[in-house]
């Protein structure tokens, strides 16, 4: 059987939503290692995952709590899962059961789950493969590689809390109940570091950044957004400028197509931007959370139907603010990039 680096390989089954494989690989691994913490961290995850799907299987929690506890357990993973890389090398590596190469050795290409029951070879035309039959099945166009939304979600210590969890399911329930275009990947707490990997791993068309931002003042000409301090969870400002770099950066090597800073005051950072990303989307001012999350809802069931007119998804949006009565429907902003 091909190997494949045990924690590249976790954390595709992580993004695929297997939480039970993944921590039950990561407890035999612990067990293997002698690792005792790592071992009792996954058997108490494995505790509380049981309690979710006993709760979902009784309907003792809505599709709304189950849809946050998932996204919470899946970031939960991808914490144990970098730890251990961290601790042991990148280069570990497990033979991938089911998968056959064809002539009894390694084949030399990546190997991935794509979460329905398949195992994709990755840099081999049509090479998918049942992980029940060993055999080669063909591509459909749910297997096909979707453009992939990273939700960012930053609410610091020593800031007031935001509702990002609401705003999280609320996207996603947009995007589940429309046409499927969009893989939606999530992570809270974020830090300068976690910032910049979860862009390498995921190479999204959008970034949708919920948290708090800095207005543009006579220190900080385009202001920021804050993240969190890795250490003591505290407000970290990260200014515009050095966002508009990072987006640069990114943009040489995917395409990064849109930006949405559902924060307060980020129209400052949206223009900072302009120069780097073909759309940027941001708030005028001081927005209520309220009004934030009914626009992300708004902005994303445009996107699930139109995915390649985002003015249009944003005019819906805008427009279903509207449709509700709610105030402060002048504060979202869309500027297109500068050519």
């Amino acid at each position: 059987m091909p190997k494949v680096k045990l924690f590249s390989y976790l954390r595709d089954l992580n993004a695929q939503n297997e939480l039970r494989q993944v921590a039950e690989t990561l407890r035999d691994f612990a067990e293997e290692k002698a690792d005792k913490g790592l071992q009792n961290d996954m058997i108490l995850f494995l505790g509380g995952l049981t309690g979710l799907e006993q709760q979902t299987a009784n309907r003792m929690i809505s599709g709304e709590n189950r849809i946050i506890e998932e996204a919470q357990k899946r970031n939960a993973l991808n914490y144990h899962i970098g730890r251990a890389e961290k601790k042991y090398g990148a280069d570990v590596e497990i033979e991938a059961e089911g998968v056959t190469s064809g002539n009894g050795g390694s084949t030399g290409n990546s190997v991935v789950t794509n979460g329905s029951g398949n195992i994709v070879i990755q840099g081999a035309e049509n090479s998918t493969i049942n992980v029940n039959t060993g055999q080669p099945t063909q591509a459909n166009e749910s297997e096909k590689k979707k453009d992939t939304i990273l939700f960012l979600a930053s609410s610091p210590s020593d800031q007031a809390r935001l509702q990002w969890k609401n705003e999280f399911t609320n996207i996603s329930q947009s995007l589940q109940s429309t046409p499927n275009n969009f893989e939606l990947f999530s992570y809270r707490a974020v830090d300068v570091r976690l910032l910049q990997e979860s862009i390498l791993k995921h190479k999204p068309k959008i970034i949708h950044f919920s948290g708090h931002g800095q207005q543009a003042n006579s220190i900080n000409a385009a202001g920021g957004i804050f993240l969190e301090d890795e250490n003591t969870k505290e407000a970290k400002l990260v200014k515009a400028e050095a966002l508009a770099k990072l987006f640069k950066l990114m943009r040489q090597k995917f395409s990064l197509d849109i930006v949405v800073l559902n924060s307060c005051y980020s129209e400052d950072q949206a223009k900072a931007l302009q120069a780097e990303v073909p759309y940027i989307i941001g708030m005028k001012a001081d927005v209520k959370d309220s009004v934030a999350i009914q626009f992300a809802e708004g902005l994303y069931r445009g996107l699930a139907n139109h995915p390649d007119d985002v003015p249009y998804a944003f005019e819906l949006a805008v427009v279903d603010l509207e449709l509700l009565g709610m105030d402060q429907v002048d504060l979202p902003v869309i500027l297109k990039k500068k050519d």
